[in-house]
């Protein structure tokens, strides 16, 4: 695992850099201080396997950095390769709908594996989404809903416009950041927040 990783971030810090284009906004899955001095935007993509493994790790971030740095998760399915990706973008916004898109996000990642190769993964989905205690009908009308389908499109247009080339790609205060692992993603966030 440690090997994905380095690998991962191998290939990140030879990505050009960009910048976030579009602030962060009421439509954004914010957790942490929301009013951080400091923001750490992903990319992510649910059937990514960097991204599962990242998971973990900016959980992390939040309890370290809690009143220090304000988390964003936007959606940036790799539908070429991910053909699950944009339905299990699809089925944590309509869990944000009712007020679980952190929780459907984390078991969309930690049951990755069980999902990712069906061909028709919504109806895990559904099981997620009951599991959640949502409304599952609601979750079901949400999920095929174009204002969920919108919220994703818009999501990756914001990506494109920053350059995102690759999942999980992290902003830090509308930058890419160059990193080589995971411990050199946390010690330049300390840098930019001073500790």
């Amino acid at each position: 695992m440690v090997y994905g990783l380095a690998k991962l971030g191998a290939v990140q810090s030879q990505l050009p850099t960009g910048t976030i284009q579009d602030p962060v906004d009421s439509s954004d899955w914010v957790k942490g201080n929301l009013m951080a001095k400091n923001t750490l935007i992903e990319y992510g993509d649910f059937q990514c396997p960097g991204c599962a493994s990242a998971a973990p790790f900016v959980n992390a971030l939040e309890k370290t950095y809690d009143n220090q740095l304000r988390l964003v998760f936007r959606h940036f399915p790799l539908k070429s390769i991910h053909p699950n990706a944009a339905e299990a973008a699809f089925a944590a916004e309509a869990a944000g709908k009712q007020g679980k898109f952190w929780e459907m996000h984390d078991l969309l990642y930690a049951n990755q594996f069980s999902w990712s190769g069906l061909s028709d993964p919504n109806v895990l989905f559904d099981n997620y989404a009951t599991q959640l205690k949502l409304n599952l009908d609601q979750f079901i009308n949400d999920r095929q809903s174009a204002v969920v389908k919108n919220k994703v499109e818009r999501d990756s247009l914001t990506g494109e416009r920053a350059s995102v080339a690759a999942t999980p790609s992290f902003y830090l205060n509308g930058q890419l950041v160059n990193y080589a692992s995971y411990d050199d993603l946390e010690r330049i966030i300390k840098q930019t927040i001073g500790q």
